[in-house]
């Protein structure tokens, strides 16, 4: 959810003109984008549950 949030509020930050934030607010969504779904530690946890079922 946070990486939706940030992401959106980068949109609208951009929707109205507000170019600074929407550059922090979205490269803090991508970041959090890549820690929580595509660093090779959030795999490799996701791996570790698959295993177990």
């Amino acid at each position: 959810m946070i990486v939706a949030l940030c992401l959106g509020w980068a949109v609208l930050e951009l929707a109205t003109g507000a170019v600074f934030w929407a550059i922090l607010f979205g490269t803090l969504g991508l970041w959090c984008l890549y820690e929580f779904f595509l660093s090779p530690q959030a795999r490799a946890l996701g791996h570790d549950q698959e295993d177990d079922q």
